[in-house]
């Protein structure tokens, strides 16, 4: 409605050729710069989890496993919730566990940071062994 009453000019283009051959250029040195980035670009982990205890387990105990996400780290720790009978906190070894997985693979994985040679990351299994 606010537009009807408006008229349409005619665009003007002046040195179309030299122009085209600019904007050939700026996207020529842009795909480079894009495809540069894309082989050299530097990798990403993200991680999220969500625990949902069992329906069957949910009335009778306390959930007793543990996950942690961080950026080197995604860890699952499966507690046994039986030990409740006996009085003990079924969760406190897995999440124990859990976060010193966690701050030891932060001290060890985090790239072009200086480690002492005992202290490397030797893979998972050394790291759950350490951390235990």
């Amino acid at each position: 409605s606010r537009l009807a009453g408006m008229l349409h000019s005619p665009t003007f283009l002046v040195g179309t050729e030299k122009q085209r051959g600019i904007l050939d250029d700026f996207q020529r040195r842009d795909q480079h710069f894009s495809e540069e980035y894309q082989t050299n670009k530097p990798l990403c982990f993200s991680a999220r989890s969500f625990q949902k205890t069992h329906p069957g387990k949910s009335k009778d105990h306390k959930d007793a496993d543990a996950t942690v996400a961080s950026p080197m780290l995604l860890g699952v720790a499966d507690g046994v919730s039986q030990l409740e009978a006996f009085g003990m906190d079924a969760s406190e070894l897995p999440n124990e566990l859990l976060r010193s997985c966690e701050l030891l693979g932060m001290s060890q994985l985090i790239p072009d940071q200086p480690v002492n040679p005992p202290y490397a990351y030797r893979g998972p299994v050394s790291l759950l062994k350490e951390a235990y």
